[in-house]
């Protein structure tokens, strides 16, 4: 059994992803941290300690204070235990590195994944810029061919589950399939599980190598899943207008249970 909830955050706390509700790159396919918080106990500003919810599959009575709780970043109480739904195991992960031209193929692909029927656990983009700066921070390079690497200016890192490695490999060839369909330069799998740990690495790396390159100021937005090229258009003509180092990049992680999803840039 095992907790999906994964923020690749080393000093993250069960407490605190209860309290802000944290996502991360499992999102897509597993959802945030409520779907999973059965119960709490949590301290109110009175000093008063409250049990909400429970081990119960279903609970409908009274007001959901579990729910309430979760995601109110401490200002109703601070939590100091949880019990937590956790799922089977999964058997075999497979990862894909899929590069684009341009932004616009990327991100339009995305929607064209998640009505396809192809569960895909992380779904999470990258600009080229951010990719170089990660590789710098962590000295993991990823491994493509240069022509590649020279005309990519955008990429998708997908993970699949299954019940098998052939199961997972198969969906990933599927997904992989619909992204050369539209607009993917290659498909890169990773052979071993290591190889593909290392792409997730460097993608959780984001905040750290932003930091290590000068970035001065590094927060997250809520944008439509349709307005991403447009936000990233007019993100760089103010970097142009005001002359900011290299014009700005961004990652981004698309969230399965909703029609936005968070970047952080």
């Amino acid at each position: 059994m095992y907790y999906p909830i994964y923020l690749g955050e080393e000093s993250a706390t069960i407490g605190g992803n209860v309290a802000t509700n944290a996502g991360g790159m499992r999102a897509v396919k597993y959802g945030v941290t409520r779907h999973f918080v059965l119960g709490l106990e949590a301290v109110l500003p009175t000093g008063e300690i409250i049990e909400t919810g429970g081990k119960y599959v279903k609970v409908s009575t009274g007001y959901d204070l579990t729910q309430l709780i979760t995601g109110s970043e401490g200002i109703l109480a601070v939590v100091t235990k949880a019990a937590l739904k956790l799922i089977a195991y999964p058997k075999a992960t497979t990862t894909l590195f899929v590069p684009f031209r341009n932004l616009g193929d990327g991100v339009k692909v995305v929607p064209i994944l998640l009505e396809s029927g192809a569960i895909s656990v992380t779904i999470e983009f990258l600009e080229k810029l951010g990719l170089t700066a990660m590789e710098d921070y962590t000295r993991i390079k990823v491994p493509i061919n240069e022509r590649v690497r020279d005309e990519a200016e955008a990429f998708l890192i997908i993970v699949v589950e299954g019940k098998s490695h052939e199961e997972a490999f198969k969906d990933a060839e599927f997904i992989g399939d619909i992204c050369l369909e539209h607009g993917a330069i290659d498909i890169l799998i990773p052979t071993t599980e290591r190889a593909g740990q290392e792409l997730l690495q460097l993608r959780e790396k984001t905040y750290y190598s932003a930091r290590d390159a000068g970035a001065t100021d590094l927060i997250d937005i809520i944008v439509p899943r349709g307005e991403i090229p447009k936000f990233m258009e007019e993100t760089r003509e103010i970097s142009r207008k005001y002359a900011t180092v290299n014009g700005g990049w961004a990652c981004w992680r698309w969230k399965h249970s909703s029609s936005c999803n968070r970047a952080r840039s």
